[in-house]
């Protein structure tokens, strides 16, 4: 059963349209919604963009429907100067919260780098919205950019970023985060490519949401479920490359 199934078996409870229990016989009656900790509901199509030598821009939006109570979203991509940028997005008519500041490559220097930012939205507006991710700077920048976004139930609240940013020879890259039972954990690597068709981040045990195209600068975000200390390794396409490492907790 899918959330999209739970979501067409919707009731109504005499003022509006709410989920029922639902429960299976697996030899002994189990609760399989409400979900117990956090859930993944749903996951974004998602949009790259390329700015030319301008101060600010928005980019052109995708529309989301959210299934569950949080949505997360995720900006990427690859700056080309040193210029100090802002980044938001809009959940249709509503701003997401910045969760923690933005993490830039080269030792989280900024200058000519990846970088990776998070943005929340607890209880977001119903059907349909347009996901429109914007950028400001401190004077000309050429950014290029991709976001998207996934949305979760079960969720409190969040906590982070934990993050890793560096340049230095080889290829493994790894985040621990400290989480707990019941909690999901999200985390983005970015890379910065010699061109703007270069590679991934590879992950080989860590399941993937999505990954993001921003051109010099590509990533990918996985997910895992909380525990004491949860672990995400990835390996770089090209030894010694910028990366930009986040990593969230979304509480139960």
């Amino acid at each position: 059963m899918t959330f999209v199934d739970i979501e067409d078996a919707k009731v109504w409870s005499g003022s509006s349209f709410v989920s029922p229990d639902i429960w299976i016989w697996d030899g002994n009656f189990t609760k399989i919604w409400p979900p117990v900790g956090v859930a993944l509901g749903r996951i974004g199509n998602g949009e790259t963009e390329q700015f030319s030598s301008a101060s600010d821009g928005e980019m052109n939006g995708f529309t989301f429907s959210c299934i569950g109570n949080c949505a997360i979203a995720t900006v990427g991509g690859y700056r080309s100067s040193s210029a100090g940028m802002t980044f938001g997005v809009n959940y249709g008519a509503t701003a997401m919260t910045p969760i923690g500041s933005i993490i830039w490559g080269d030792n989280n220097s900024g200058s000519n780098s990846s970088f990776v930012q998070w943005f929340g939205l607890m209880d977001p507006p119903s059907g349909a919205q347009t996901i429109q991710a914007w950028w400001d700077a401190g004077g000309f920048a050429s950014p290029y950019m991709a976001v998207n976004v996934s949305s979760w139930a079960g969720v409190t609240s969040w906590a982070g970023p934990t993050a890793e940013a560096g340049t230095e020879s080889g290829t493994a890259l790894s985040l621990d985060v400290a989480s707990n039972g019941g909690e999901m954990v999200l985390q983005c690597f970015m890379v910065e490519n010699l061109t703007s068709t270069g590679g991934y981040p590879e992950r080989a045990g860590d399941p993937v949401l999505y990954s993001l195209n921003g051109g010099y600068g590509r990533g990918n975000v996985a997910y895992k479920a909380g525990a004491s200390t949860v672990n995400f390794t990835a390996t770089r396409p090209q030894s010694g490359q910028d990366y930009s490492g986040s990593a969230i907790c979304l509480l139960s």
